[in-house]
């Protein structure tokens, strides 16, 4: 409930004195200075940035002063940081930095006002100015630009300053971040989104400037990947990922990739990628080592070869051939130890799962006969096949699982 002096309202004013019943909370629970905010609006800090005014005929602030901070109605001691200068003349403004002893909630464009320690006196304030602050160097002319911005800059200039360099975030943080109210924070995202400044990638935005940058440290790590490593596929997705994409979301990994496949800039194959136009080319001497290495697993059939084995017997780039195999998807990988040839791979699809279908289940046992191979290799394949949803394991037996119909239609029909 709502009401102005006994009366009932729906909605108040800035200015006017308001009187709430809050289901819940006692009146104790509320100390004085306490702020009413939307669920994850705010966060209570130690720190605040602000343009501090001292008031003429008041003793200069040195670094490091203890004072009394107050905000609406709380009162907190804490130390003065002069970010600009070594002392604050009176009739001077400075950008500073308090470091509070108790934690304050505090939004953008907040008032302070400052009193001395001892004896208490109103000798200055400001407007807050960053209510989330890190600790800052002193002198740093970075963060005075910031702070600058942050003073004078309209709504766009606030968003662009959260968004340096090529951060990305969504709407929440970027309003968390500039203290615009959500009206302001949408209303700005729209205009600089048609005023092509920045991108919306998924649920998070980015600079323009930033996204090319992104952009060209990806295509420049292609490059080279592909020079150290020719018959490569790629860089794995995963690898990307964690070299480039830290911090960002999924969605937004997924939908930056998807706009450089749109430009033609790279090409996504399975789990990995790789630049646009770009195919491994073995030599004739290359092609024969692959050629070997290929019949060893054909030769296997459902017994294949251990890979580290071959690899290891096959001596000198024999790792890279066996890569390019993997990368031509003439192996399936089912782990580290079971590889089979693609041909064999598919043939003991349509077999499981033909038998399957028809009978309804499938033991180790009988996967292992139609197979003529050995519990070794075929309990990881049956388990690559749950993961598929092939199979369902039941106890001892599987049966049928929701995509077993599926996979035998796309089952090549030479296998």
């Amino acid at each position: 409930g709502i009401q102005v002096h006994g009366e009932a309202r729906q909605e108040v004013q800035a200015g006017q004195r308001v009187a709430l019943n809050i289901t819940d909370v006692e009146v104790r629970q509320i100390p004085r200075g306490s702020v009413l905010v939307p669920a994850g609006t705010l966060e209570p800090t130690f720190r605040l940035d602000m343009e501090m005014y001292l008031l003429p005929g008041k003793k200069e602030m040195k670094q490091r002063d203890r004072v009394r901070i107050h905000v609406g109605t709380s009162e907190v001691l804490g130390r003065v940081f002069l970010l600009d200068r070594e002392t604050l003349q009176p009739g001077e403004r400075a950008m500073v930095q308090l470091r509070l002893e108790s934690q304050l909630v505090v939004s953008r464009q907040d008032r302070v006002v400052i009193r001395s320690y001892s004896p208490m006196d109103t000798i200055g304030g400001g407007p807050v100015l960053d209510p989330l602050p890190p600790r800052h160097k002193r002198f740093d002319k970075e963060v005075l630009d910031r702070l600058a911005t942050r003073l004078s800059g309209g709504p766009g200039d606030l968003v662009l300053q959260k968004l340096g360099g090529s951060a990305a975030f969504g709407t929440k943080e970027i309003q968390a971040g500039t203290g615009l109210s959500e009206e302001e924070t949408s209303r700005t995202l729209t205009e600089l989104l048609e005023e092509g400044e920045i991108l919306l990638l998924g649920d998070q935005y980015i600079r323009r400037e930033g996204a090319s940058v992104l952009r060209d440290q990806l295509e420049d790590a292609l490059d080279t990947f592909h020079r150290n490593f020719p018959l490569r596929p790629g860089l794995s997705r995963e690898e990307v990922r964690s070299r480039f994409f830290q911090g960002y979301s999924t969605r937004f990994f997924n939908r930056f990739l998807e706009t450089m496949e749109e430009e033609g800039l790279l090409e996504a194959r399975q789990s990995f990628l790789a630049a646009a136009g770009f195919s491994p080319e073995p030599t004739e001497a290359q092609s024969q080592g692959i050629r070997a290495m290929e019949e060893a697993f054909l030769q296997g059939g459902f017994l294949p070869p251990d890979p580290a084995e071959l690899v290891t017997a096959a001596g000198k780039d024999a790792g890279e051939y066996y890569l390019y195999l993997l990368g031509q998807q003439k192996l399936v990988k089912i782990n580290e130890q079971i590889v089979f040839a693609t041909e064999y791979y598919f043939r003991a699809r349509r077999i499981l799962i033909s038998f399957l279908l028809e009978k309804g289940e499938l033991k180790l046992g009988d996967a292992r006969d139609l197979l003529d191979s050995s519990r070794k290799y075929v309990l990881p394949l049956l388990e690559h096949f749950d993961g598929l949803k092939i199979t369902r394991r039941t106890g001892e037996t599987r049966i049928p699982g929701p995509l077993a119909r599926k996979h035998l239609e796309e089952t090549p029909e030479t296998a």
